[in-house]
Parts: structure tokens; C-alpha cells; sequence
């Protein structure tokens, strides 16, 4: 919370989480102290990412600091907290998107208490005391939008489920006070998909039909309930900033043909400076496009290799059915909801703690992906593609996620 806020430094806060998690928890917990993480794939492309990157675009003292040292430090600190948990792989992971997803909406709703009335240039964030961009405070809301309806329908954990709806309420308020649609796309994107998804999944065809019934009741509802100003939803509506710069009109057009024609620049003065060198220039709003900007095409293509390997992975453990459906909808709901954002903010220059945060999450299910994922595959194929629940001496399941 307060590392998302800019009250702490993100260099501080990142390397003290990092020293935390990597020496101190393995030296307490596991009695060693081991980088097992160095050896992953995925970390390896990662490690040439950000050497491209802060050699080419970033070679201060601080661009070192900031693009080479905290994501690597936020990975391994990502791999190493279920390295070293006690608990199964699957629970960690649930548990530390909960506890991230927890520190954001604490954050959202002190910045919505302070800012009620305000209008959306005038926002102040409540640890700071100064005015932030309705893009920066967006991004508070992302993973609760995100995990929205994984949380309504698939956590089975009670404090978990009524945490995520809690947190899903307190960032839409915070969102209609922030005025902002990127959000507003995160949560009907992400709950579509979940939707169409699971339904297909777990009833085939008629599912749809089923999907369609329920969605059609559930927008009857919602039309009545504004209609009749039931609880004050139109009067709150009609009165939001949301709704206030939609009616603008002129300023939505403007920047969407920014947006737009930033995308198409992007590209041609890729190509145009390979090198980058065009820190200074505005924001194409797209991360890895921005990345082009400033650091040219080669680090531009390392990060979407490392985009496409990480989403690789999340999508072949989420077409796998053995293993547990709510943590598969978990991440898949994550993954595309944080990159949605990634999609239209340039987010290595303005909004770091937002990658770094997705990078822990990396570390975490890549761990999960090598290491249970992996071998559970191996052994399906040895045992003619039946699966198992693996148990050691004892009986007690191995990976008691990935059901027989």
C-alpha cells in the first residue's frame, strides 16, 4: 500500500522486499541460502530484457536501479516465497494475490474517503497529500476489477470471497470518482471472459444459453434498480466524474485519436531510431511500445518474448483440467487484467510498481509451472496420460491441487 502510493520509494520498498524474501525467509525457513530462480527460463530471458534495456535506454545509476535490479529482485522474491512456503504452491500463490490485492484496496478506499466531492483533476492521493493522475490511481483497482469474478464465483475460501467482493465494491466507487475507463474495460474484458469461459467449461453449449438467461436477468435488475433510483445508484451516477467526462465528448475524442495515432508512430519511429533515444518524446500509452521509445527494437522484442513466454505458460496450466479451476480462472482473470493495463500506459516509466507487481506474480507462477506443473505433465505421460495425485511416504498429497 504504501509502496504503491510513492510514500515509500519504489527502490527502497522493492529492494528491502527483495533482501526480506530471498536471504532472510530462506535462511530462516529453509536453513539455506540458494538462487534457484537464476535458473529458470523465464528469468534468464528477464535478465536479458532488463541488461538491454538499462545499457541502451536506462544506464543511469538509477535507470540500473530501478529496470535491472528491482524486477529481478521482485522475480526471485516472487519465486522464492513459494520456494520456501510451507503451505502447497497453489495456496501461496492465492494467498499473496489476496494480501496484494488487500494493500490496493486499502489504498483506494483512503484515497476515495479523502477525495469525495472532488472533481477528477483536483485528486490527491491520501499518503502523499499531492494531486496524482487519474492513470496512476487507476491502476489501484486493476487487480481488484481483475478478480472480481473469480471471487463472486469460484473462491471457495470465505475470507478470500467476501474480501475480493468487498474490494471489487470499494475500487467501483473509487473508480467513478476517478473518472477513468481503462477500469471500466479491465471489468467487463476480464468478467466476460471469465464468463463465457467457465460456462462453456463447465456446462459445453448450453452453457451459453445459460450465460445469456442469467446476463439478460441481470441487466433487467440493474435497469430497474437506476430507473427507480433504488439506494440513489442514478442520483450517485448522474453526479460522478465518470459520467462528467463522457459528457464532455470532446476531450474522449481527442484523446482517443491521440491514443490511436500514438500507436502507429510508435511502430514507424521504431524502426525510424532502433536505438530508441526518444525518452523525451510523449508516451505512446503501450508499454512495450514505449519501451521501443527509449530503448529501441532489441529490448522491445525481448519483452514481448517474455510477454508471450509467461502467457504461455499461465494459458497451458489453464487448459489443463486437472488442475483446481478457481486457481486456473485465478490467473488467467490476473494475467489478462494487469496486461489490459500494460496495453494502453506506459507503465516502465510511469507506473513501475504496477510492473514490479506483476513480475512478483510471475516469479510465483512460474515456480508453480516448473516445478509442480512440469513434473505432473512428465509422470501423466509416463502412466499413459491418466492423472494422479502424488503422495509422499506418509500419504499426504503432493500436489493436492491437481486433482485425479
Amino acid at each position: 500500500m504504501l509502496f504503491t502510493s510513492g510514500a515509500i520509494n519504489y527502490i527502497y520498498g522493492m529492494l528491502g522486499i527483495g533482501v526480506l524474501v530471498i536471504f532472510v525467509c530462506q535462511v530462516t525457513r529453509a536453513r539455506t541460502l540458494c538462487f534457484n530462480a537464476l535458473s529458470c527460463p523465464t528469468m534468464l530471458i528477464l535478465i536479458v530484457f532488463c541488461t538491454l534495456y538499462c545499457a541502451i535506454g536506462e544506464h543511469s545509476i538509477q535507470g540500473v536501479l530501478y529496470y535491472f535490479v528491482c524486477p529481478l529482485f521482485a522475480f526471485m522474491a516472487g519465486w522464492v516465497t513459494v520456494e520456501t512456503g510451507k503451505r502447497h504452491p497453489e495456496e501461496i500463490i492465492r494467498y499473496t494475490i489476496f494480501f496484494i490485492l488487500l494493500g490496493f484496496t486499502i489504498h483506494a478506499l483512503l484515497n476515495y474517503t479523502e477525495n469525495i466531492g472532488r472533481p477528477r483533476w483536483q485528486l490527491t492521493d491520501y499518503f502523499t497529500g499531492r494531486v496524482a493522475s487519474a492513470t496512476v490511481c487507476g491502476c489501484i483497482n486493476t487487480l481488484a476489477f481483475s478478480g472480481l469474478a473469480y471471487y463472486v464465483f469460484l473462491e471457495k475460501n470465505t475470507v478470500r470471497k467476501l474480501g475480493g467482493i468487498t474490494a471489487g465494491v470499494i475500487s467501483l466507487l473509487y473508480a467513478m470518482l476517478l473518472g477513468t475507463r481503462t477500469q471500466f474495460l479491465i471489468l467487463a474484458a476480464v468478467s466476460a471472459m471469465f464468463l463465457v469461459f467457465y460456462y462453456m467449461e463447465t456446462y459445453g453449449w448450453s452453457g451459453g444459453i445459460r450465460l445469456a438467461a442469467i446476463l439478460a436477468v441481470l441487466v433487467g435488475v440493474c435497469f430497474i434498480l437506476y430507473s427507480r433510483n433504488v439506494f440513489g445508484i442514478q442520483t450517485y451516477i448522474g453526479s460522478s466524474n465518470l459520467l462528467e467526462r463522457f459528457e464532455s465528448g470532446s476531450d474522449l475524442d481527442k484523446a482517443d485519436s491521440y491514443r490511436t495515432s500514438s500507436i502507429f508512430r510508435g511502430f514507424e519511429l521504431m524502426f525510424e531510431h532502433p536505438l530508441g533515444g526518444l525518452k523525451s518524446s510523449l508516451y505512446y500509452h503501450n508499454m512495450w511500445l514505449d519501451i521501443g521509445r527509449v530503448a529501441g527494437l532489441l529490448p522491445f522484442l525481448w519483452m514481448v518474448f517474455y510477454t508471450v513466454v509467461v502467457n504461455a505458460h499461465m494459458l497451458r496450466m489453464f487448459s489443463e483440467k486437472a488442475i483446481d479451476p478457481g486457481f486456473r480462472y485465478l490467473l488467467f482473470c490476473v494475467y489478462v487484467g494487469m496486461q489490459v493495463n500494460f496495453l494502453v500506459e506506459p507503465v516502465l516509466e510511469g507506473l513501475i510498481h504496477f510492473f514490479l507487481e506483476f513480475t512478483i506474480i510471475n516469479g510465483m507462477v512460474e515456480y508453480y509451472y516448473y516445478k509442480v506443473f512440469l513434473p505432473y505433465l512428465r509422470f501423466k505421460r509416463a502412466f499413459g496420460g491418466a492423472d494422479f495425485i502424488f503422495c509422499d511416504s506418509t500419504g499426504a498429497p503432493l500436489n493436492p491441487g491437481i486433482n485425479s
